[in-house]
């Protein structure tokens, strides 16, 4: 990651345009995340969507049409897309709970 962007964007509205690199985004729910990545995704070859709960995780990913790590092990994914989501739990190897 050496030389890549960093942003961090909470408790406001997510960005019209994200930018290759990093964006960490905290906000309300409505505020335009998914469709800040959804033109994110459109522009660049790979995207990884991190959220905090599977359920989100896995709607999101519907709908950024991205391989949800849930649907791994059911192979269900398809592959050569162009991004993946997972939860922070996960990411980091963690049991975890869908609260």
């Amino acid at each position: 990651l050496t030389g890549c962007r960093a942003r961090i964007v909470s408790g406001q509205a997510a960005p019209a345009e994200l930018l290759p690199g990093i964006t960490l985004v905290r906000s309300d729910k409505g505020t335009g995340k998914t469709e800040s990545m959804r033109r994110l995704a459109a522009r660049v070859k790979t995207v990884l969507s991190v959220g905090h709960r599977r359920t989100l995780i896995r709607g999101s990913c519907k709908r950024l049409d991205l391989i949800c790590y849930l649907d791994l092990s059911n192979r269900t994914a398809t592959p050569g897309s162009g991004g993946h989501g997972v939860t922070l739990a996960a990411f980091m190897g963690e049991d975890e709970n869908d609260r």
